[in-house]
């Protein structure tokens, strides 16, 4: 989808990446862990790409959280992939079904786009989900309220180096280690080989100066573990 509404606002320059508005600077921080960054990627799962970084991530020793478009779990990924991506130690959030703006949908509209995404999530993973991202990143105290009484935390982000713009890996790499921080979001998508490039570089880099990937424990819901169990009766 490109995150169309924040094109205009990031520039690429020879020397790296410059963050306007494109960076979420509402990011709804949660708890900070020292030397930890969080991985995110958006709009999977994709039957090509998202197996080869599960991999790419169990490799280099790193978790990440997905935020799978409902209409593409429901037509590509059942239980067995997900329990998969589960059990490699990563979390999953809302993404909504359709990825639209929810600011422009009617209350009711958008609440059955997030609600339908939470019931495909339960479905696949034996619990309703307890974190979300919105598409566009595109919210207001409305969304924000709906997904609230859906029991989702919206996670956004701190740094995106919009693979869309098919930026040089290594220009890439030199941002996000400026825009490092504990705590900080990375903003990714599995569903081009240039993510993957970007992973397979960016993990060892950060490794060797001491940090670590991690879920996001907003989308570790309390339970989960039995509740995935309950799904494998």
């Amino acid at each position: 989808h490109g995150h169309a509404g924040e094109a205009d606002a990031g520039e690429l320059e020879a020397d790296g990446v410059t963050v306007g508005q494109a960076v979420d600077q509402q990011h709804d921080l949660f708890d900070i862990h020292p030397g930890v960054v969080h991985l995110t990627f958006d709009d999977g799962p994709d039957q090509l790409f998202t197996p080869i970084l599960l991999d790419l991530l169990d490799r280099h020793g790193a978790r990440a959280t997905f935020f799978f478009l409902g209409r593409n779990l429901a037509a590509r990924w059942g239980t067995d992939e997900v329990q998969d991506l589960l059990n490699r130690g990563h979390a999953v959030g809302n993404h909504t079904i359709h990825h639209r703006m929810l600011t422009e949908q009617h209350p009711w509209s958008a609440a059955a786009d997030l609600e339908g995404a939470s019931i495909l999530l339960a479905d696949r993973t034996g619990y309703r989900p307890s974190c979300w991202r919105a598409p566009y990143g595109d919210r207001d105290e409305v969304v924000l309220s709906l997904a609230g009484s859906l029991g989702m935390t919206h996670v956004g982000w701190t740094a995106d180096p919009q693979e869309w713009r098919d930026p040089w890996v290594p220009v890439v790499v030199d941002y996000l280690t400026r825009e490092r921080h504990d705590g900080s979001v990375v903003l990714l998508h599995d569903r081009k080989w240039l993510s993957l490039h970007i992973v397979d570089d960016l993990l060892p880099i950060f490794h060797e100066d001491g940090w670590r990937f991690d879920v996001v424990s907003a989308c570790r819901p309390l339970g989960e573990r039995q509740a995935r169990m309950a799904t494998r009766g």
